[in-house]
């Protein structure tokens, strides 16, 4: 009879044990769905949503209801759970009357600006304007479509996307766009950082897509990285292949769902647009490599749409991935052979004689000879970039300049680091002999650019000296040597390489 006793009395703890985890559970859900209903209830009196308000209302009673339900004896702890569950459905009815109505007057404003696109479109006639408006019409599309299936986030970032698009239509009708140079750099950088991100979470899965985003990305901190250092035209640069990237990730994401005809016919439209955009940006002057290469992407484009007439649709699948990458690479390449402003060159040149003077300064034990011909070199390239200023020569000017920062840059790391490992001698005249032959090959281009001018003559000059160090026994030296041309070869390889 004891026994039983005992066994009776643990039976009573471990269901007193259970209850009580049930009760905390219970309390720490209520609590929740309470946070829930108050922030709820705040939203619907700032959008005075009454509908809102009364599935509120009927939600809070029915949670007052589940506590009332656990406090009697005995708990009645299924019943609260019930009670629970209906004030959680009300809550939810409520919730999604509150995004209706925010929606409602979002779609009213997105009406009012795609009016306001179209008259402006119509009357200035701008094929650019009137692609970014046909984006927005896409993107609003997608929105409402979202919103009727109830994917409310993914609403929202349609929504977003659609509005910078509409927005730009507007201003490029209207003639607000304004030059790169002229637009101020915080907010182009806020719209462009804000279609990124929303493009990002909107977009598909696929890779194309995806390979764009991440192009986007890196011109982006770029971006933010040359403004830093006080480069202000650069960095707007960096933003206008940003957003020339974004512009074709957002056209290639409208196409998911498409059938395998039409996306290829709305592929190559827009493929178009983005080539016709990145002409649009080139300026007087720009690399030879940049208009031979969007030339190029243009062939392959006419191409691609004789393929597709003609059904061979693999074929017409291939030739886009080309001209896409052909004028993906015309867009990086112009913004590195664009030359800077007078005043930004007069002040890069004084940088970088400043430069050469704190080098000076440094012990160098071991570099003394390295650190000798990589600062003749840089004063010689700055001096006749001066010159070139003085006779203007812009583009030959900047081109120089850019070269004596890589010659001081590369000394800089040499002397910071010091962790040049000593190659042999045979291996050395190896590197050197395979350098030659490609600086033979280099010379040969009848369509060399500014860049290939001013880098071959003194890459000559260079090999000449490592040779003699290598002769000399310094292969210190001659290694330093070596590793600056192959960096400068090559950058030279793939800007020439078309």
């Amino acid at each position: 009879m004891k026994y039983s006793a005992k066994i009776f009395f643990l039976l009573i703890l471990l269901f007193s044990l259970s209850q009580a985890q049930n009760f905390n559970t219970f309390y720490r859900t209520v609590d929740k769905l309470k946070s829930r209903i108050d922030y709820l209830e705040q939203t619907a009196e700032r959008y005075r949503v009454k509908r809102a308000n009364e599935y509120l209302n009927q939600a809070n009673n029915k949670l007052d209801e589940a506590r009332s339900l656990v406090k009697q004896i005995p708990p009645r702890i299924n019943a609260a759970w019930a009670a629970y569950r209906e004030a959680n459905r009300l809550t939810d009815l409520a919730a999604k009357a509150l995004l209706v109505k925010p929606a409602l007057q979002a779609g009213a404003e997105m009406d009012r600006l795609i009016l306001q696109a179209e008259t402006l479109v119509q009357n200035s006639n701008k094929a650019e304007a009137r692609y970014m408006l046909t984006r927005a019409r896409s993107f609003r599309f997608k929105s409402e479509t979202a919103f009727r299936n109830s994917r409310f986030v993914k609403a929202r970032e349609y929504y977003r996307i659609a509005l910078f698009f509409v927005n730009k239509s507007i201003k490029l009708a209207s003639g607000t766009a304004g030059a790169i140079s002229g637009q101020s750099y915080q907010q182009l950088l806020e719209d462009i950082t804000n279609l990124y991100n929303d493009l990002s979470t909107a977009a598909a899965s696929d890779i194309t897509v995806k390979k764009l985003l991440q192009k986007a990305q890196n011109a982006l901190e770029l971006a933010r990285q040359t403004y830093a250092q006080g480069n202000r035209r650069q960095a707007l640069l960096q933003l206008q292949i940003c957003e020339r990237l974004l512009y074709r990730a957002a056209d290639l994401n409208q196409q998911s769902g498409q059938g395998r005809v039409e996306r290829l016919e709305s592929n190559l439209a827009s493929l178009k647009q983005f080539i016709s955009g990145i002409e649009a940006d080139l300026q007087a002057g720009s690399s030879r490599q940049s208009l031979r290469l969007l030339h190029k992407a243009e062939e392959f484009l006419k191409a691609a749409r004789r393929d597709l007439e003609n059904g061979a649709y693999k074929k017409a699948e291939s030739k886009i991935a080309l001209a896409q990458r052909m004028a993906a690479k015309a867009l990086r390449l112009s913004s590195q052979e664009t030359p800077a402003s007078g005043a930004e060159i007069d002040r890069r040149i004084a940088e970088i004689r400043h430069l050469i003077s704190l080098q000076k300064e440094k012990a160098a034990s071991g570099y003394e000879d390295l650190m000798r011909l990589f600062h003749q070199n840089a004063q010689r390239l700055l001096d006749s970039a001066e010159n070139d200023f003085q006779s203007g020569k812009i583009k030959i000017a900047f081109q120089k300049t850019k070269t004596a920062l890589h010659l001081v840059n590369r000394l800089e790391a040499i002397l910071s680091t010091k962790q040049i490992n000593k190659q042999t001698a045979p291996r050395l005249l190896e590197r050197l002999r395979q350098m030659e032959q490609t600086l033979q090959v280099l010379e040969q281009n009848p369509n060399a650019s500014a860049g290939s001018a001013v880098l071959l003559p003194l890459l000559k000059e260079l090999s000449a000296k490592a040779r003699i160090a290598i002769d000399n026994g310094n292969l210190l030296m001659a290694q330093a040597i070596l590793d600056f041309m192959q960096g400068r070869i090559k950058n030279l390889m793939k800007t020439e390489a078309h």
